[in-house]
């Protein structure tokens, strides 16, 4: 299996109902990308996250799931559509187990 996180940290100026759009397309992905095994999402608490508020946990079969979700084509229009508009920065670590 492998996992697929990534760490978002919003723009300041980001409102209430951009940041329900956010959550809202991470839960698209979930139920329009049938490669994904499981997806899990939610605000980070720690008060060592460098910045970074909100994280992506994605599980996968393997690599060649992760090229099928990167490249799916529900995946490009949510990562441009919104989460790029609403992201000032990302980090993203992908592993397998």
């Amino acid at each position: 299996m492998l996992h697929h996180i990534v760490l978002f940290k919003f723009k300041d100026q980001l409102s209430d109902q951009e940041k329900q759009a956010f959550i809202d397309g991470l839960e698209r992905l979930k139920t329009d990308i049938p490669v994904i095994a499981e997806l899990s999402h939610g605000p980070n608490f720690s008060d060592r996250g460098q910045g970074f508020d909100y994280v992506l946990n994605v599980l996968l079969k393997d690599r060649d799931a992760l090229i099928e979700y990167r490249d799916h084509p529900v995946h490009q229009n949510i990562l441009a559509e919104v989460l790029r508009p609403a992201s000032a920065d990302t980090l993203a670590v992908d592993y397998e187990y």
